[in-house]
């Protein structure tokens, strides 16, 4: 059985990255972008381990990418679709233009 985040932490990261979401709908695209890392730093150590490690990775991708910050979304991108242990690669559309 694979483990998983407590409730507690994987409420917190989710609500951090609907926050991020919003922010980043409303055009406040650094905001949004710290709110995903904030969130991406509440996973375990080898966080990238974790699901929500691919799609926090794809969101600062996709927000770098908005803000033609093109190295660093590919590095994100890079990030979210490397697979971790039983873990399959999840690609984006944003993943997939600039990955690929």
């Amino acid at each position: 059985m694979a483990v998983q985040l407590s409730d507690s932490t994987y409420s917190e990261i989710t609500a951090l990255s609907k926050q991020g979401d919003d922010l980043v709908k409303a055009g406040e695209l650094e905001a949004g972008k710290h709110k995903y890392v904030e969130a991406l730093r509440l996973l375990p150590e080898n966080h990238r381990e974790w699901e929500a490690a691919t799609w926090l990775y794809v969101a600062i991708g996709d927000v770098h990418f908005r803000m033609n910050n093109y190295d660093k979304a590919f590095k994100c991108f890079f990030n979210a679709v490397q697979p971790e242990g039983d873990g399959q690669p999840l690609y984006s559309s944003s993943a997939r233009t600039v990955v690929l």
